[in-house]
């Protein structure tokens, strides 16, 4: 399930923006892949793997939630 999205949030998306995992830090709890399925999948040792990377003005609520709810801190957005 897609984390919520604040229809008034007013976030915009900074150009450039890329999100990154870390897996050796990632426990594979998958919180990520169950709110954003198409954007992060577990490899075969349960870790986190990014799919699609650059983070558009459309997505960035959504992942930027991703990132803040994963509990290993193994997300993180580049600017």
């Amino acid at each position: 399930m897609p984390a919520e999205r604040t229809a008034t949030s007013g976030t915009e998306a900074p150009a450039g923006i890329r999100v990154v995992a870390r897996p050796d830090t990632c426990e594979g709890n998958a919180l990520c892949m169950l709110a954003l399925p198409d954007r992060f999948v577990l490899d075969e040792r349960s870790r986190v793997v990014v799919e699609v990377a650059e983070v558009d003005e459309a997505d960035y609520d959504d992942v930027a939630a991703a990132v803040r709810n994963c509990p290993t801190g193994s997300l993180r957005m580049e600017f």
